[in-house]
């Protein structure tokens, strides 16, 4: 009876052992909710992921590195002032945690103040020279100064490394722009995307550039390979049909927009943006016939009223009315 007693005394013992150690301390328990979390924000689910950092930080209020996940699922979520403050709080515990301190720089940038960004970016340089992300943030930091050659002789050496990122070439482009060689940054931008041939950026940069320059024909193609990388997006359309139709190819414009309708006949926005083209390049009746067959489409649809009485409103449509009962 005795031995039978002592085995079950040791059987409980071992497994409140395992439970134990299944459970974990604090340790273990706040790297769970870490991974957890960083699970939630690959997979894009950012406010799941900050309740997961914000359990671990709950368990160690000093670990940095959940701070600074924690401040980028603000950042995903727009939350921009909050995100700068985890990012801070993150810095304060482990000054060396420059994933962070970059992070800041770009918000400080974002927030118009250069001079401040430009100091987080020479703080990280100081610790590691070849950080792409901080030369990338000094060389941003002295455009928004204003100071053209400084920009661009960072932007430089960026390249010069063989660091081959579109924000380098755009950097360098724009650096151009301000000293007004539109020459320079066309250069740029053409080099930029041979290394980047899929960056949106780069080739929206360059489009600009061929409008800059009255260059129709370079511009329409460069529309044409923009709306390749990104063919959801019903605005590049738009922006083509809008170009045709300045050169007189009103067939062609027209067939653009008629595309930009036909991708979703019930989407309010697309059918707003192409009577909002047709009212720019004052044709009115144009517009009215959008917006109503949209209605006709959506009978629920406010944007789509509301876009119609802005017409009216605005005095467009009526004008239109007047002109056809004087002729």
């Amino acid at each position: 009876m005795r031995k039978r007693t002592i085995r079950l005394i040791g059987a409980v013992t071992i497994l409140s052992t395992l439970q134990i150690l299944s459970c974990g301390g604090p340790e273990a328990r706040k790297m769970k909710f870490f991974k957890k979390g960083k699970a939630q924000y690959e997979k894009g689910e950012y406010v799941k992921a900050g309740l997961e950092f914000k359990n671990a930080l709950q368990i160690d209020p000093k670990f940095a590195r959940g701070y600074y996940m924690l401040g980028m699922a603000e950042l995903k979520q727009g939350n921009f002032k909050a995100a700068y403050g985890r990012f801070a709080k993150a810095t304060e515990l482990e000054p060396g945690l420059l994933d962070a301190q970059i992070q800041m720089g770009r918000l400080l940038l974002a927030g118009r103040a250069p001079d401040k960004a430009k100091e987080k970016a020479n703080l990280v340089l100081e610790q590691d020279p070849q950080n792409e992300e901080a030369l990338l943030l000094k060389a941003s930091a002295l455009l928004a100064e204003k100071d053209a050659g400084g920009a661009r002789v960072a932007a430089g050496a960026i390249l010069e490394r063989g660091i081959h990122k579109p924000e380098a070439y755009l950097i360098m482009a724009l650096a151009h722009l301000q000293e007004e060689n539109t020459q320079g940054a066309e250069a740029a931008l053409c080099k930029g995307i041979e290394e980047n041939p899929e960056s949106v950026q780069l080739q929206s940069a360059l489009v600009e550039v061929y409008a800059k320059t009255n260059r129709k024909e370079e511009a329409i193609a460069g529309i044409k390979r923009l709306i390749e990388l990104e063919p959801e997006k019903p605005g590049r359309k738009i922006v083509l049909a809008s170009l045709y139709w300045d050169s007189e190819k009103t067939q062609e414009a027209s067939a653009l927009l008629r595309e930009v309708i036909d991708a979703d006949p019930k989407s309010e926005e697309n059918r707003i943006l192409v009577a909002s083209f047709y009212s720019a390049k004052k044709r009115p009746e144009d517009a009215e016939r959008e917006l109503k067959q949209g209605i006709e489409r959506n009978p629920k649809g406010f944007k789509l009223r509301f876009a119609l009485s802005q017409l009216y409103y605005r005095g467009d449509l009526f004008k239109y009315i007047i002109r056809l009962k004087r002729n």
